[in-house]
């Protein structure tokens, strides 16, 4: 994800507005908006499950099945995703996250029921599972390869930001206990609409046009994107790689794993990447973004502090990552990998 990450700082620090430049990182920012929704909307229920626990008087049950209901449908969502973003295109999917977000932004917000909220929470995790799926494939599609580590890299800052703006809006609305949780579980809505009519100017992946046929439309965009009519070596590269695509997709799947596994390296990078991804959900983040405003004031603090007071560790995760994202390229990834696990490891003997 954070492959050439450095030139993120490059692409900031170096205005350059001429040429493909400009046009790729402004398509950039209208998809990542989806990171920015995928954040928002896992780090409200923090701030905003204080007070629809009140106002619904919410079991300890109904309070998990929320939480996790979001997550649940986000995962079954995003297998879907990845059939229909290769069928339909990266840029319907999109677009349909946009939409999914905020019909369920709208649906939490009105909600007069506990099951009304319930199945908006369950919307907005379809809205997090397609756009997981379709944001980070659209902008590695499009950008160039000099600059596509960092751009893919920005979803999951904006990620961070989302979860760190959820924070910041739930302590806004923290001292309207009646209604405040509908302002920060509505106010998603605002973005995703803004993503959705933007899509609508924005062009399609070359690489889904190309294996769908339309070379000729994936050359006319490909120009425009790179502000050149020598896209020559990128045509033949994307139509290699759709060729190479469509040769795996027509292999046996198990002859293809028994490739995997009978190739040490293969193995051992496969391994390794998911045990990483094991022990980055097993750390217990999770369970910070979803339930700091509840354990805070478990601890006796007043409602509205408690929600307050999340902004810190949020505000601390985007921190961090915008440093991994500097430091990754300097330090290298193993530094910091064993960096953080250590301090996870530290934090939770600490406490």
């Amino acid at each position: 994800m954070y492959e050439n990450a450095k030139d993120t700082y490059e692409l900031l620090d170096h205005e350059d507005t001429s040429g493909s430049k400009f046009y790729v990182v402004f398509l950039t920012m209208f998809a990542t908006i989806g990171g920015l929704l995928f954040g928002y909307d896992t780090g409200i229920i923090s701030g905003s499950m204080l007070l629809m626990k009140d106002y619904f008087n919410l079991t300890t049950v109904y309070q998990e099945a929320i939480v996790s209901a979001t997550i649940g449908a986000a995962a079954l969502f995003a297998l879907i995703a990845g059939i229909i973003t290769e069928r339909f295109g990266r840029k319907v999917v999109i677009m349909i996250a946009s939409f999914v977000f905020t019909g369920g932004a709208v649906m939490m917000a009105l909600s007069n029921s506990k099951e009304i909220l319930l199945i908006g929470r369950l919307v907005v995790g379809a809205g997090i599972g397609f756009a997981s799926m379709s944001v980070p494939i659209y902008v590695a599609e499009a950008a160039p390869a000099s600059i596509r580590g960092a751009l893919v890299s920005l979803n999951q800052l904006f990620i961070t930001i989302g979860i760190l703006l959820s924070s910041i809006v739930a302590g806004a609305f923290s001292g309207d206990k009646e209604n405040g949780w509908r302002y920060m579980l509505g106010i998603a809505g605002v973005p995703s609409v803004i993503q959705f009519v933007g899509f609508f100017f924005l062009p399609e992946s070359p690489r889904y046009l190309v294996n769908k046929g339309k070379v000729e439309e994936a050359r006319k965009i490909l120009e425009k994107l790179r502000d050149s009519s020598n896209v020559d070596n990128e045509m033949r590269d994307i139509e290699k790689s759709v060729k190479e695509s469509r040769e795996f997709e027509q292999s046996n799947v198990f002859a293809t794993i028994g490739k995997m596994l009978g190739n040490q390296p293969v193995r051992k990078a496969l391994l390794l990447g998911c045990l990483m991804q094991f022990f980055q959900q097993l750390c217990g983040i999770n369970t910070v973004i979803y339930y700091s405003a509840s354990i805070l004031r478990m601890s006796g603090f007043p409602s509205k502090l408690a929600i307050w007071l999340v902004c810190v560790p949020f505000a601390v995760n985007f921190l961090a990552t915008f440093l991994g994202i500097y430091l990754v390229e300097r330090a290298g990834r193993r530094i910091l990998t064993l960096g953080s696990f250590v301090g996870m490891h530290r934090l939770k003997k600490n406490t």
